[in-house]
Order: C-alpha cells, then sequence, then structure tokens
C-alpha cells in the first residue's frame, strides 16, 4: 500500500498513519501484499471520510482519524476506570471520578462532531491518558476501517445487493486483522475491531440513525463480526462492549436492560432488542 498526505494534514496525524500502517507487518497479516497497488490517502476535509474509489484510492479525512482516535481512547479510559468486575446487566453509569475528565471531553467532542457537520478542533488533553496500551488499540480501530475498504476491491461487483458487500468487508477485514500469523496482543486487537464498529453505533444511539440501509444495522455489525472470532463465551470481549452500549445509553437518555443475564452475551442481546425497539417507536 502507499500513503499519500495531502496539504494541511497534521505531522501527529502523518504519524499515527504511518504507524497503524507498519502495524500490518509487525503483526505479519496474510495476504497483505495484494493491495500493494491501493494508495490511501489523507486529506485534510472537514467530513467524516471514509471511502474507496475506483478500487484503487481509500480516501479518509483527518478529521475522521481524530474522531477513531478520541473515541478509542476515551473508551478503553471509561472501562479501564469504571468497569473492571462488572456484572452481566444494564448499567446506569455515573461519571463523577475526576479521572474521567479529559476522557469524557474527549467522548463528547468525537460524538458532538459525528452528529453534525460543521467541525471544531479536537481538544487538548493531558497526554498521560493516552497509554501505549490505548494508542496501540487506536490504531488497530483504524485498521479496521482501512481493511474494510481494502475489502471493498476484492468483492465489488461479487454481491446482487450492495449490502451484503457490505457484510462481507466487515467479515473480510476482521478475519484479516485478527488471523494474523503473530498472536500478540489478540485482545486488544479484538478491542481495536469492536472499537471500530461501536463508532457507528455511537453515531447510531445519539442520531437515531444505525443505518440498515446500504449497510447492515449498526449493533448486527458488531454483533455479528465478533461472533465470528468469539464465541458467548467470551466475556473478556463481550463485556467490554457491554460497557460501552452502557454508557451511551446512559449519556442518552435511553432505558437499559432491567434483568440480569447469564452471561455477556446475552447482555449485548438484550441491548441489541432495546435499539431494534427504539427504531419501531421512530
Amino acid at each position: 500500500m502507499k500513503i499519500e498526505f495531502k496539504e494541511n494534514v497534521r505531522e501527529d496525524i502523518k504519524k499515527s498513519v504511518n504507524s497503524a500502517i507498519s502495524l500490518l507487518d509487525d503483526i505479519k497479516v496474510q495476504g497483505s501484499n495484494r493491495f500493494d497497488d491501493i494508495t490511501i490517502c489523507i486529506t485534510s476535509d472537514d467530513d467524516f471520510l471514509c471511502e474507496i474509489i475506483f478500487n484503487q484510492l481509500i480516501r479518509i479525512s483527518q478529521k475522521t482519524i481524530d474522531i477513531i482516535r478520541a473515541l478509542s481512547i476515551a473508551h478503553l479510559s471509561f472501562y479501564d476506570i469504571y468497569c473492571k468486575g462488572v456484572n452481566p446487566e444494564g448499567q446506569n453509569i455515573e461519571l463523577k471520578d475526576s479521572k474521567w475528565d479529559d476522557s469524557k471531553t474527549m467522548l463528547t467532542w468525537a460524538t458532538d462532531n459525528l452528529k453534525q457537520s460543521t467541525f471544531t478542533e479536537l481538544p487538548i488533553c493531558k497526554r498521560e491518558i493516552e497509554t501505549s496500551e490505548f494508542v496501540d488499540a487506536f490504531k488497530y480501530s483504524l485498521l479496521f476501517f482501512v481493511s474494510h475498504e481494502l475489502f471493498h476491491s476484492v468483492n465489488n461487483g461479487k454481491f446482487e445487493q450492495p449490502i451484503e458487500e457490505e457484510r462481507q468487508c466487515d467479515f473480510d477485514a476482521t478475519l484479516f486483522l485478527m488471523n494474523s500469523f503473530s498472536d500478540n496482543d489478540y485482545l486488544l486487537k479484538a478491542k481495536g475491531v469492536a472499537l471500530g464498529l461501536m463508532l457507528l453505533n455511537v453515531y447510531g444511539i445519539h442520531s437515531d440513525d444505525f443505518d440498515g440501509y446500504k449497510h447492515p444495522f449498526t449493533y448486527n455489525r458488531i454483533i455479528d463480526n465478533l461472533s465470528l472470532i468469539f464465541g458467548p463465551e467470551n466475556d473478556k470481549i463481550w463485556g467490554f462492549v457491554v460497557a460501552l452500549f452502557a454508557l451511551h445509553l446512559t449519556e442518552r437518555g435511553i432505558k437499559q436492560p432491567t434483568k440480569k443475564f447469564e452471561n455477556f452475551y446475552e447482555c449485548i442481546i438484550g441491548y441489541k432488542e432495546i435499539l431494534e425497539s427504539s427504531i419501531t417507536k421512530n
């Protein structure tokens, strides 16, 4: 893959993108050389932009990368502070710990900029919240979006319905990152995929738009893709996803599941049913 940076792209964005793409070699992702002729172009646009053109050029905006980073860091910080040892049940989260202040600022900024077309500048927060583990998870999240677009070059024209192509690109991107020769950071890679798919649900929860037209419903995308890798018994990844849904449903004032579930997978299905019900009511 070739990387091209348009004028006015910030240096920190260049560094993040170069570092993320180099991870494909570091973790020995199988078959990445099939995409050697594709160019990834980073633009300075103030739109949420991540698309492939003519199966040859992937365009991602600086704003998109900022939002992926802000949500990744904020979500991981939230989970680290509040969610170790939670039970598989609906959670009303009260965010009162002062250690959460910077992450909450990033979360609010990213959520607001996902919902609106006008772009505001990413707030400056304390660097201590961006641990090396959090930054690596952000890179895997960014790689999920890149990989999804890469697989459009493979799947274009194979399906009668565009939504089926989108679903296949999700699956291919997930397997592409998870089935690398290196098993280092396996859970971290899974969290990166989950963070990427959670971004789509953040938009859905805060805008009442879960798609279902051009793409599969956003809550199905996260459940179906993680189910490819993890069975329902893996509480480490499903507990992480439940915590993020609990956070955003609390923020939006949406009713939480009221029962206690046997495991976190059943709990996330409970959240899905609530979101499906909210679509029916709207």
